[in-house]
C-alpha cells in the first residue's frame, strides 16, 4: 500500500470530535515540553533513540561516501550500468552534524507582530558551480563551438572546484537509465567508469536496456525552451495578427460599444427621470446584476415615451450584436473534453510551493485533478521562459490545468493564442495520449495588492465586464474548458460569489470554485462554508459544477461538506479543492480515499522530503544549481510541514487549522525534529538528504507566518 507501513487510528468516541474555537491544540501532556519555548532541544531530546544512535554511529562511514575526485590516481570503483529493479538505494539514516542550537534572540519592539503576508525583501539565492562548465563537454566530450565557447573545458580544474558527490545514485540515471547532466551532475561518479583504452573516466555512461523501456513514457511534458520561444516570437512577427484574436478583438469591441450604449441610455434616463417627473432615483447598480436589469427595464419603459426613436436604435443594436455574439460563439475552440468528470479531490493551485514535484508527490497519494501554480498572462504571452515553464505536467497528472492571473482581454487573446501555437499545435512536444492541459483556470481570488492593482485577480469580481471578455476570449482561442476561481468576495461585508456563479456559466466557465473567505479576510478567520454550501445552491440551479475550498484539515472536514453529510444535499459542493491542509500533510488525500486517519510517523514523513528530492532533482536537475533549487523548494514545503501536530499527540481529534499546539516533543528523534519552527533546523534536514549546504547559502521562507515564528502572521495568497 503505496510502499508505507500504515497505522490507522479507529475512529473517536463522537463525544470527542466536539467543535473546537481554542486557539490551542490539545497536545497530551506527556509530550508537552515544560520548559523555556525558545529552548526545545529539537536535535537532541531523542539521544536514546535508536535512529539518533544508528545515524551518529555510521557518520564517519557515510562521510566517506562522498566520492572523492582523483583524476590522476583514479581509485573510484566502477559503476557498470546495471538494470533499474537491481540497483539498491541506501537507506540508512543519514550521518548527524555535531548537534548546535540555535541561540534565542532578542526580540527589538520595532519587531512587533504587524501585517502578515509575503517576506518581500528575501534575497534568496541559488548558488551554482564556481567554474561554469561547458554542457556539450560534461555529456559528450566534445563541444560544437571549439575554442570560441565561452564555458570551461578544463575537466580537472572544474572537477577540483566541484567538491564531492553527493552519496548514493543519481536519481535521473536511476529514473532513465541516463543523466543529461553529466559530469556536471552532483552523482556523477555513479554513472561513470573508467575508459580502459585512454585511460580516461567517461560520465556519460547509460543503462541501454532501461533507456529503451522507459523511453520517453516519464518525461515532463510541456518542455519549452528558449528556442521555442523565440522561433515563435519571430514567426507572430512575421505572420502578422491570428485569426483567432482578430476574430477576439472584433467581438470585444462590439460588447464594449454595445454595452457603453446600454450605459448611456440608463443615465440619460435617470436623468430625465429626476428633472421631468420630480422623482428620486438612485445611482445605477453595476454590481448587482438583477437591479441593473431592473432599473434597464424602467430607463427603457420611460424612454419610450420620451423618445422613441432612441429605443428603437437600441433594439437594431441589440440585435447587431446578437448576431456578432452567436458569429463569434460559433468560431470559439470547441473543447474535446466533454467527458472530464468535475468531482473528487483537487490539488489548489499554490504560488510556489504547488511546483510539478510537489503535485507528483500528492498523486501517489490520489488526488483526483492538479493544478499548475499562477502563471502571470503577461509574461506567458511576452515568453518568459520561467513563466512558461509553469505549465509543465507531470504524466502521471490524469487531470491537470492551469492557472492565469489575467486583467484584460488583449491579454486574454495574446496569451491563449501563444498556449494553443506553441502547445496544443506543436506536434514535436506532444505526448501520444495526454493533452498539454485539460483546462484552464481564471484566478479571480489572489488577494496579492500587486495583482490586485494590476486588475487581476480578485479584482476581477468587481469588473464584470472585464471577465466576461476574459472568459469569451480563452474559449476562442483554446480548445480546452475555462473555470474560474473565485473569493466570497472582495470586503468581508459584501459577498460578490453567489452573484458571479451563474454569469459565469452564462459566459462560458465550465466549472467555478469558492474559497469561503473574502480578499480583505486572507486567511484570519475560518471559512465560511455556510455561504459556500448556498454558493453550491445557486451553482446546481445554473448547471455548472462547482468546488469549495477552504479549512480542509483532514477526512472528516471533507465529508462534512459533501452530499449525504449536508443536511440539505442541494447545499453540497460537487467536490474540494485542497490546498494548505494538503501543504502540510500530503497524505490528507490517502486519509479522504480510505476515511481513515494516519498516524504517520516522523521516520516516514522524512523519506517523504527523501522522495521530493529525488522528484526535485528530476525535474531541475542534478547538477549544482539543480540540488540547491530543490532544497530550496524543500525549505518552502517544510515551512508548512512543521505545523503538522502527530495524531498520536492530540486528546482529541480532528485537529483545526486555528489550532497551535504549545511547545512539544514527539515520540522519535524524527517527530521531534520536524517540529521545529527554526529555519536553521530545516537547513539540517535538507544537509541530511542533499548535503552540507554550500558557502553563502541563505534562506528566507516566503510567508511570513512560517517564518521564525508560528504565529507571527498569516499566508498570504499561497492560493487565491
Amino acid at each position: 500500500m503505496r510502499g508505507f507501513s500504515l497505522v490507522f487510528l479507529f475512529v473517536f468516541n463522537a463525544t470527542k470530535r466536539m467543535d473546537r474555537n481554542s486557539a490551542v491544540a490539545p497536545i497530551k501532556s506527556q509530550f508537552i515540553w515544560d520548559g523555556p519555548v525558545d529552548s526545545v532541544p529539537y536535535r537532541t531530546h531523542h539521544q536514546t533513540d535508536p535512529l539518533f544512535l544508528a545515524a551518529k554511529a555510521t557518520e564517519e562511514a557515510d562521510l566517506s561516501r562522498g566520492t572523492k575526485r582523483q583524476l590522476e590516481t583514479d581509485t573510484v570503483t566502477e559503476v557498470e550500468p546495471v538494470q533499474k529493479e537491481f540497483v539498491q538505494i541506501d537507506k540508512q539514516a543519514d550521518p548527524l552534524p555535531p548537534p548546535t542550537e540555535d541561540k534565542p534572540k532578542k526580540r527589538d519592539n520595532k519587531q512587533k507582530k504587524g501585517k502578515g503576508g509575503q517576506n518581500k525583501q528575501r534575497s534568496n539565492q541559488t548558488p551554482d558551480d564556481e567554474i561554469k562548465f561547458c554542457s556539450q563537454v560534461a555529456m559528450n566530450g566534445v563541444c560544437n563551438f571549439g575554442p570560441t565557447c565561452k564555458f570551461s573545458h578544463d575537466t580537472a580544474a572544474y572537477l577540483a572546484s566541484k567538491g564531492d558527490d553527493l552519496p548514493g545514485v543519481c536519481p535521473l540515471f536511476r529514473e532513465f537509465g541516463r543523466c543529461r547532466f553529466g559530469i556536471r551532475c552532483r552523482y556523477a561518479f555513479s554513472h561513470s567508469r573508467l575508459n580502459e583504452e585512454t585511460g580516461a573516466r567517461e560520465f556519460n555512461v547509460e543503462n541501454t536496456e532501461l533507456v529503451s523501456t522507459v523511453g520517453t513514457a516519464k518525461d515532463e511534458l510541456n518542455r519549452i525552451t528558449k528556442v521555442h520561444l523565440d522561433a515563435f516570437k519571430r514567426e507572430r512577427k512575421d505572420a502578422g495578427t491570428p485569426e483567432s484574436i482578430t476574430d477576439s478583438n472584433k467581438w470585444v469591441a462590439s460588447f464594449r460599444d454595445y454595452n457603453k450604449f446600454k450605459d448611456s441610455l440608463m443615465k440619460r434616463s435617470i436623468k430625465e427621470m429626476k428633472e421631468k417627473r420630480g422623482e428620486t432615483a438612485g445611482e445605477v447598480d453595476y454590481e448587482n446584476e438583477a437591479n441593473y436589469d431592473n432599473q434597464f427595464q424602467i430607463a427603457m419603459n420611460l424612454l419610450k415615451e420620451t423618445e422613441p426613436a432612441t429605443v428603437e436604435e437600441y433594439e437594431t443594436r441589440t440585435r447587431q450584436f446578437m448576431e456578432d455574439d452567436a458569429k463569434f460563439a460559433a468560431s470559439c475552440r470547441d473543447d474535446d473534453r466533454a467527458g472530464f468528470e468535475w468531482k473528487g479531490t483537487y490539488l489548489a493551485p499554490l504560488t510556489t510551493v504547488g511546483n510539478l514535484p510537489f503535485r507528483r508527490l500528492a498523486k501517489t497519494f490520489g488526488v483526483d485533478i492538479t493544478c499548475a501554480e499562477m502563471a502571470m498572462a503577461n509574461n506567458i504571452e511576452g515568453g518568459a521562459p520561467h513563466e512558461w515553464a509553469l505549465t509543465r505536467r507531470h504524466p502521471s497528472e490524469t487531470k491537470f490545468g492551469i492557472q492565469l492571473a489575467i486583467g484584460t482581454s488583449n491579454l486574454a487573446s495574446g496569451t491563449g493564442h501563444a498556449l494553443n501555437k506553441l502547445l496544443f499545435d506543436n506536434a514535436s512536444i506532444r505526448h501520444p495520449t495526454l493533452k498539454p492541459f485539460d483546462f484552464v483556470d481564471i484566478n479571480c481570488g489572489c488577494p496579492i495588492d500587486m495583482i490586485y492593482k494590476m486588475g487581476s485577480g480578485s479584482a476581477l469580481m468587481a469588473r464584470r465586464s472585464r471577465l466576461h471578455e476574459i472568459i469569451a476570449v480563452l474559449k476562442r482561442t483554446m480548445p480546452v474548458p475555462v473555470t474560474v476561481k473565485l473569493r466570497t468576495g472582495i470586503v468581508d461585508s459584501t459577498n460578490l460569489a453567489h452573484k458571479l456563479i451563474p454569469l459565469v456559466k452564462e459566459w462560458g466557465a465550465s466549472a467555478v470554485t469558492v474559497h469561503g473567505r473574502s480578499r480583505q479576510q486572507r486567511y484570519t478567520k475560518f471559512a465560511d462554508w455556510e455561504y459556500v454550501n448556498e454558493c453550491s445552491k445557486i451553482a446546481k440551479a445554473s448547471g455548472i459544477p462547482m468546488f469549495g475550498n477552504g479549512d480542509v484539515l483532514s477526512f472528516e472536514d471533507y465529508y462534512s461538506h459533501m452530499p449525504n453529510a449536508v443536511a440539505n444535499e442541494d447545499g453540497s459542493v460537487d467536490g474540494i479543492m485542497v490546498g494548505r491542509g494538503a501543504l502540510i500533510k500530503p497524505w490528507i488525500f490517502q486519509e479522504i480515499e480510505e476515511r481513515k486517519v494516519w498516524d504517520i510517523s516522523g521516520q516516514e514523513r522524512f523519506d517523504l522530503f527523501k522522495k521530493f528530492a529525488d522528484y526535485g532533482m528530476e525535474h531541475w536537475g542534478t547538477d549544482t544549481k539543480g540540488v540547491n533549487l530543490t532544497r530550496t523548494y524543500l525549505l518552502e514545503w517544510m515551512s508548512f510541514t512543521y505545523r503538522y501536530v502527530p495524531v498520536g499527540l492530540l486528546e482529541t481529534l480532528p485537529s483545526k487549522f486555528n489550532d497551535r499546539p504549545p511547545p512539544f516533543v514527539g515520540r522519535d528523534y524524527y517527530e521531534t525534529l520536524l517540529a521545529s519552527p527554526k529555519v536553521s533546523d530545516w537547513i539540517y534536514v535538507t544537509e541530511k538528504i542533499l548535503g552540507k549546504t554550500p558557502a553563502g547559502f541563505h534562506f528566507t521562507p516566503k510567508h511570513k507566518s512560517n517564518s521564525y515564528e508560528p504565529d507571527s502572521g498569516i499566508e498570504e495568497s499561497v492560493h487565491g
